[in-house]
């Protein structure tokens, strides 16, 4: 990892590294309304490719996947860089919201309509939000009103391909905070590690499948 990404003698140290934790048995479904559409329209953001991204969601079979060493990895490694309680990668389904790696959360999804992560891969670049509790998109949110009591939070988008956004690894705090711009540089680049890494499932499941039907 880059040197630069690391953080500064003057960065905060008010909290204890963070250490590999033991997989609780996770909460499965927490808040929100897991089928929010209920005048036919969403209760969220929706790409406007969101078909396809759906479509390629299915082809790769990351939700309700198993653990993958690689993104818990990754996820660790946001948390400690960037001195964070909470962080996730989270991957955006049609109505559910499904962590592929945690840390310091103890809920394997939530409903599509309460996650800021939706919001993150409507655009390329890093999005922060300082103080969740002054914005109106998360103001009433069930994440930031209840537990775990977001205020900080700022993603990444995984890219799959140009403007097409799978989902994103985010970092969360419980008090407000603000990333410098290296710092959004640095979460981009591990965002990208992220979309290079689904590209290559993607590669190999279909790669797998084309030698099943050469065998027929």
């Amino acid at each position: 990892m880059n040197q630069d990404c690391r953080r500064r003698p003057n960065d905060r140290t008010s909290r204890p590294e963070p250490q590999a934790q033991p997989r609780a048995e996770p909460k499965s479904f927490v808040t929100g309304d897991p089928f929010p559409e209920k005048s036919g329209r969403p209760a969220y953001p929706v790409p406007p490719n969101e078909a396809a991204r759906l479509r390629i969601l299915d082809e790769i079979g990351m939700l309700y996947s198993e653990p993958s060493s690689n993104f818990d990895r990754l996820c660790r490694q946001a948390a400690e860089l960037f001195d964070t309680p909470i962080a996730a990668v989270s991957f955006i389904g049609k109505d559910v919201q499904w962590f592929k790696a945690r840390f310091g959360l103890d809920m394997l999804m939530t409903a599509r309509d309460v996650s800021f992560c939706n919001h993150t891969i409507l655009h390329d670049e890093v999005m922060m939000v300082s103080d969740a509790s002054r914005d109106d998109r998360f103001k009433r949110n069930p994440l930031v009103t209840g537990d775990p009591g977001i205020r900080f939070y700022a993603g990444a988008p995984i890219v799959f391909s140009p403007r097409l956004r799978l989902g994103s690894l985010c970092v969360l705090d419980t008090r407000p905070r603000v990333l410098t711009a290296l710092q959004k540089r640095c979460l981009k680049n591990m965002g990208e590690s992220l979309g290079t890494e689904t590209r290559l499932i993607y590669a190999v499941r279909m790669l797998h499948r084309a030698i099943r039907r050469s065998t027929l």
